[in-house]
This record gives C-alpha cells, structure tokens and sequence, in this order.
C-alpha cells in the first residue's frame, strides 16, 4: 500500500496476519514493515549498484517507529539513498562492520589457533595473561578496523604496561 507516512497514518494500522509492508508516498523506498507481533519497523529499499532491474532489492532496516519518528526515519531514508546513488551499499558496509571481530576476539583467535600450534605452551600462557591483563582492558571492545597506530604513539593509551 502506498500513503504518506507519519505519525497518525502509523498508528491506525492494524495488527496484520503476515508481514506487510506500506510504502512512502513522497519518498520512493521510504517504508514500513509491520509485522503480526505489532512490531513496526522503518525501512528503506533500494537497488545497489548500476544493474538497474536486473540487480534484486536491499531492504534496510533504519529502526523501530517507536524509537524514531517519522521525520527522523525519512531523513535517515534520504541519506542511506543518497549514499546509494553516489555508489555504497550501506546494508553491506553495516553487515560488514558488524561482521569484524573485536580486538579481544581476535587475539584470543590467534592464541588458539595460531599460537599454540606454533609456540611453547608457557610463551602461550604468558601472551594470554598479557592479552587479558594488559591489552584487553583498554582495546578489548575496539573493532579491529577501528584501530591505528594513534594507539600506539599515545603514551596515556600504552597497551604493553611498560
């Protein structure tokens, strides 16, 4: 169905049977996904890329209608469609940045697969406490791609407690 979203026209939709999507009538791709629990989501659905129709559509999902106001979840649509039509994929890059491990993850990933099938069980051990007692209270939550080498030219951000 295709109407102008806003706060009343959200609110006098009706629980649905299967999940229904209403579109925006002003801003192609703006939407939201009402679903059978009562959930109303704002989206936003567009094409990535320069295949036109042959490429499928993305739905993204912008946040909760009772999170965000409609003003707020068209702006939010305006942009996501902006970065589409300048060449992102956003759903891709927050698919991808959810995807990247922390720094905490990561060397407890190398300790256990790297490190102790190539070094002495003791050089293990101590790398573990090292990585738990030193680097992962301060970097442990970081995203690896979050990190740079600030982190380690900072001496009030210094990881090795020396």
């Amino acid at each position: 169905m295709i109407r102008k979203l806003t706060k009343r026209t959200i609110d006098t939709i009706s629980p649905v049977e299967k999940p229904t999507i209403f579109y925006d009538s002003d801003l192609t791709g703006f939407c939201v996904k009402v679903l059978p629990s009562g959930i109303k989501r704002w989206c936003v659905e567009y094409r990535s890329g320069a295949g036109g129709r042959s490429v499928g559509k993305t739905r993204m999902v912008l946040g909760s209608t009772s999170a965000m106001t409609p003003d707020q979840a068209r702006l939010a649509a305006k942009s996501t469609l902006a970065a589409v039509a300048l060449g992102q994929d956003p759903a891709r890059k927050r698919s991808t940045e959810r995807a990247m491990p922390t720094f905490a993850d990561f060397g407890e990933r190398y300790l256990s697969e790297e490190a102790e099938t190539k070094l002495k069980p003791r050089t293990v051990v101590n790398y573990r406490f090292y990585l738990r007692k030193h680097a992962a209270p301060l970097l442990g939550t970081r995203k690896l791609d979050a990190l740079d080498s600030a982190e380690r030219d900072n001496p009030s951000r210094d990881i090795t407690g020396f």
